[in-house]
Parts: structure tokens; sequence; C-alpha cells
């Protein structure tokens, strides 16, 4: 991170959600972390806390849950110009002219209320050629799919593809709804995942040596 060359992305949040956009579009920074990401815009606003207030202003003016989908859907088409939509199938999978292939690690917490898991594993999805390690957080056992699921003790380059890595925080069931709607602010584990001993050695080996391993051998467990 502190050297000229070779370059490397770190971004958390909206430095996570948006550094999608920027890994797909670089010519000079191949490996990326991008620390609680999610996309595309229309399945992150609903289940954000930090959208609440301004959805409360739009039930006011649109009562019916038909119209309101009708005019996200409608934002979306606007939003996929300079969103994650519009960007992260060239990240991996279908570079664009004159760019490499982009290998990224995406970190995700249990029970986060402002980027939700549901908008991360979706981001994964998209980029194709991501991996996830056998332990890897399901919340609330939800099914995993779309990526190649891998040995917990194998090691992994950057140049195959990329990584999702959940991390729990034993955030009760009841505050991780799984309808459209923000997980539970009192529980809210968006700036944690960051802040763990195993999120910030995996992105130092990862950055410094381009190997991609599992920093907990299993399922991530960490302190709440």
């Amino acid at each position: 991170l502190s050297k000229p060359s070779p370059r490397h992305y770190y971004g958390n949040s909206l430095g996570g959600i948006m550094g999608s956009v920027f890994m797909s579009l670089s010519t000079d920074t191949t490996h990326g972390v991008l620390g609680v990401p999610g996309g595309p815009f229309g399945i992150l606003l609903p289940r954000s806390k930090d959208f609440a207030a301004l959805f409360d202003i739009i039930r006011l003016r649109y009562d019916s849950s038909l119209a309101r989908i009708s005019m996200m859907s409608a934002i979306q088409e606007q939003f996929t110009y300079l969103e994650p939509g519009g960007y992260v199938n060239h990240l991996w999978k279908d570079p664009l002219p004159h760019t490499p292939q982009h290998s990224v690690l995406i970190h995700y917490g249990q029970g986060d209320a402002q980027v939700n898991w549901v908008a991360a594993e979706w981001l994964g999805r998209s980029i194709g050629g991501m991996r996830a390690y056998d332990g890897t957080m399901r919340v609330r056992n939800c099914t995993l799919f779309g990526f190649e699921f891998v040995d917990n003790s194998a090691k992994l380059s950057g140049t195959d593809g990329g990584l999702m890595q959940g991390y729990y925080f034993d955030v009760p069931a009841d505050n991780i709804p799984l309808e459209n709607i923000p997980c539970a602010s009192a529980t809210d584990t968006h700036g944690k995942t960051r802040r763990t001993a195993h999120a910030m050695e995996q992105t130092r080996v990862f950055f410094e040596q381009d190997v991609i391993y599992n920093p907990c051998g299993g399922a991530c467990h960490e302190q709440p």
C-alpha cells in the first residue's frame, strides 16, 4: 500500500461499492480489496438504514408498493451509468480493451445494516471468477451459490480470480431480516469487518504475496 509500484486498491463501504467500478476500469491496478461492498443501488438502498428516512418520504408520496418498485427500477437505469451494475462484468471475465483482468477480495459481514450482504453476494456473482471457502459465512443458513467453493486449507493466487470472505459477529437471527429492509441498527456491523485482525492480515498477504488464503481456517467468527 505504501509503495508506488505495484499499486493496489483498498476501499470500504462506498469505497468498496465504487471501488468495483475503479477496479473494472483501472489499467495499472490489478489487485484490490472491496470491504463491505455491494450493488446495484436498486438492491442496496431499500436494505440500508442510511436510506430509511428518504424511503419514508417516498412512501408518503407513493403509497403503492408496486409504484415504488417501478420508480426504483426507473432510477436504477440512471444509476447504471456510474455504479457497479454497469461495470463489474468487465472486472474479471470480460476486460475492457487494453485493460487487464483484476482480482479482488470481497469482505462482507453478518448484520451489516448499511450495505447488505445480499448486495455483496450479487457483486461477487456478477464479477465472475470468484471463489469462496467451504467455511464461508452463510447468513441465516442461506444457500451460497454462484462461486467456486474450495477447501478451507487451499492457498490460491489472485491471478486465478478473486474471493468472497464473510465474517460472523454473532448477531441474532431476528436482527437480520430476509425481507427487503435493513438489518437492525442496534447490531450494525458495518464498520467492524475491516477492523478484524483476520481481514487485515488476509489483505496484507494478498497485496504483498499475491496469495489468497483462509485466515480463519474455516468460518470467521469475530467478537461482536
